[in-house]
Parts: C-alpha cells; structure tokens; sequence
C-alpha cells in the first residue's frame, strides 16, 4: 500500500472515529435535555424550589449543546462515507458491454420509444421508487472520456428541463480506449454514485457515462451493482442494460 494512502486512510479513520464519538455525545446531551423537562414535570407537585426554571434552563442548555455537536460531528461522518463508498466502487470492475453500435443502438432506442430531442433520444419513464425518470441518451464522438465528460454534462446541465428528475446516459465513442480512460470511466462513476448517494440524496439529476473503443465495439461504465436501488445512477445503469 502506498504510504500516502495508508496515512490518509488512518486519518480519515481517526476523523470518522472522532465524528462518531461526537454523535454519540450529542445523543447524550439530547436525552439529558429531555430528562430536565420530564424531572421538572415529575417534581412539579412537590414543591421543588425552582423546579420549572431548572427544567427550562437544562432543557436548553443542553438542547444546544446537542445540536452544536452534532454538527461539528456530521462534516467527518460525512467525509468518511464518502471515501467508504469511493473505496468500495474503486474494488470494482467495470461492467462490460460487447456489440456496441452506434447505429443498432439508435434503432433500438427508436424501438423503445425514445423520441430525438436536440441530439439526445429521450424518453419519460415511470418508476415505482422515484415517481417518474427521463432519461437522455446521447452519443458522442470524442478523443477523450474526461474532456467529453465534463463538456455533456455542464451542457446538459443548461438544457431547461420540464422533468422533475433526469438521467443523462453518455455514450464516449473513441477510436480505441487505453487503461487511462477506462480509470477515468470508474472515477466519473464513482464520483456521480458518491454525490448521489452520500452527499446529496435528494439529487434531481445524475449521469453515466459510457466508454466505447468503436474500433472493437466494446463498451464500459461504472455499474451501481444491486446497491442504492432508490437512485437514479440505479435506473440509469438498469435503463442502459435493457437498452443493450
């Protein structure tokens, strides 16, 4: 393991370590919070000198104690699933599609009652787990996945979209795909899985984005697995494997 990783590892454990330390006490002090109110509404009977005062006083102070810590705790909590689910996905390998034509996957969209919508093929699709998605394919010729990433994505971004939700599956097509891009694959998957799923749950659109060495017809992207079923990175892997 290289020594970087190791120590940025053992501090993201010390953090993660730290933040639920800080939860556990923040738990603490809104329990005792509660435990004021009850204590004062108990000996409310029993003439206890400034028994209310006390209660109120606990209840609040303690209260805000609570909610400090807790979010002095969240950030590190935060921070150390984000890396988890990083981690997790980077021991993966990508999913692998044969017989990728651009062409033949055009008919089939077509087929599928996708509709050509300004370059993309578009189609509003029902789904029990998040009410309804559309979802956008488009295919791209490109000399590299990172460049053409980041320019379909912030272009899809500007696109005024009716939809509640939306996912964007990005078709790379190159002549020949090396080991470099086939990382960057894994690591735009990885980055959309983890800003869905740990950062922002109630994220309203997210992207995939497919590798194809058009000169062998085999494709690649970043597969959720059976994990986070409720997203929309879910759907949009589902939605392509249905396609194909």
């Amino acid at each position: 393991m290289n020594k970087n990783n190791e120590f940025k590892e053992n501090d993201l454990a010390d953090e993660a370590k730290k933040g639920k330390r800080l939860f556990i006490i923040a738990i603490i002090c809104f329990l005792i919070a509660f435990g004021f109110i009850l204590w004062a509404a108990i000996v409310q009977d029993k003439n206890v000198k400034n028994s209310d005062i006390i209660g109120i006083v606990g209840f609040l102070g303690f209260g805000v104690a609570s909610v400090i810590i807790m979010i002095k705790a969240f950030p590190l909590i935060l921070l150390f699933e984000s890396d988890r689910v990083w981690n997790e996905y980077e021991q993966k390998e990508l999913y692998k599609i044969s017989s990728v034509n651009r062409n033949t996957l055009e008919e089939k969209l077509i087929n599928k009652k996708f509709k050509p919508y300004n370059g993309y093929y578009k189609r509003k699709k029902f789904s029990f787990l998040k009410d309804s998605i559309t979802y956008y394919f488009r295919f791209v010729d490109t000399k590299t996945v990172s460049g053409c990433a980041k320019r379909e994505v912030n272009a899809f971004k500007k696109i005024h979209k009716k939809e509640r939700t939306s996912c964007l599956c990005l078709f790379a097509c190159l002549d020949g795909l090396t080991d470099r891009d086939l990382q960057n694959v894994k690591d735009i998957g990885k980055k959309y899985i983890v800003h869905e799923n740990v950062l922002d749950p109630h994220l309203r659109e997210n992207y995939i984005i497919v590798a194809v060495d058009k000169t062998t017809g085999e494709g690649y992207f970043m597969d959720i697995g059976k994990k986070h079923r409720i997203s929309i990175y879910h759907h949009g892997c589902k939605m392509i494997k249905k396609i194909l």
